[in-house]
């Protein structure tokens, strides 16, 4: 709904607030960190919930936001992992090769 403050250009900024209904909202603080890559280490913050007549729900946050962990290495041989296989006709249950009969019928 709101945001605010500093940006790390990754629309993450110190201030954000989020409507969660008509009189309900959650307001997010944070300290951000020294961008470090695609990760973002959040220092600390406080996230709030309001709601109309209830008392305001405060919790301290800290973390990190973004990528925070190397990316995965690919698979060594991709096409290994998805070869066809031949399936009996006695395998597929009766239902699912009737539905797919029906693919596209009125």
């Amino acid at each position: 709904m709101a945001i605010g403050g500093r940006n790390n250009g990754y629309d993450l900024f110190e201030y954000q607030l989020y409507k969660l209904g008509d009189t309900d909202y959650v307001v997010l603080e944070l300290k951000l960190g020294e961008q470090a890559g695609e990760a973002v280490p959040i220092e600390s913050g406080t996230l709030s919930i309001v709601m109309r007549g209830r008392q305001v729900f405060r919790a301290s946050v800290a973390g990190g936001a973004g990528c925070v962990s190397p990316a995965a290495a690919a698979p060594p041989n991709v096409e290994a992992m998805f070869r066809p296989y031949t399936v009996r006709a006695a395998q597929v249950p009766m239902a699912f090769s009737q539905a797919v009969r029906n693919v596209g019928s009125p």
